[in-house]
């Protein structure tokens, strides 16, 4: 993009930031935002580094939702409602190691039910396939064609 007379650069789910004379802009290019119908507010966050390193070992958000209260979510424990599945994928630090964001990760998917019935069913397939291939019924099968 062109921003007074200057070329800008944006890769995916980046964000710029334009000033002007008595403003500042933000401009993105990111994936498309879907309203979920309730608001989530970050409470607390909260990270564990491995002994002697500025490394994260762990990390996690304390959220606020209406209706819930308040909820935790960690790298290991996602927080589900209304259909949302909230996952901890990562942080954004400072230069000085402090954490001055939260990043989620949110999944809605309103067929895993049919995924795990064809997970079941091909379970139940690979049953029949092999413990049932010498039965008397799979011979009648096979003597019919």
């Amino acid at each position: 993009m062109r921003f007074r007379g200057e070329d800008h650069w944006l890769g995916l789910n980046s964000v710029l930031r334009l000033f002007a004379d008595d403003r500042m802009y933000y401009v993105t290019f990111a994936n498309r935002r879907i309203d979920i119908g309730f608001s989530m507010t970050l409470a607390k966050f909260n990270i564990g580094r491995y002994q002697g390193t500025m490394r994260a070992s762990s990390y996690e958000s304390e959220v606020e939702v209406p209706g819930l209260g308040r909820r935790t979510i960690s790298m290991n424990e996602p927080l589900k409602h209304n259909g949302f599945t909230f996952y901890q994928a990562s942080f954004e630090q400072d230069s000085m190691g402090r954490p001055v964001a939260s990043i989620l990760s949110v999944n809605h998917d309103p067929g895993r039910w049919m995924k795990y019935l064809g997970s079941l069913l091909i379970v139940f397939g690979s049953i029949v396939l092999f413990y049932f291939k010498r039965s008397r019924i799979w011979r009648i099968f096979s003597e019919s064609k």
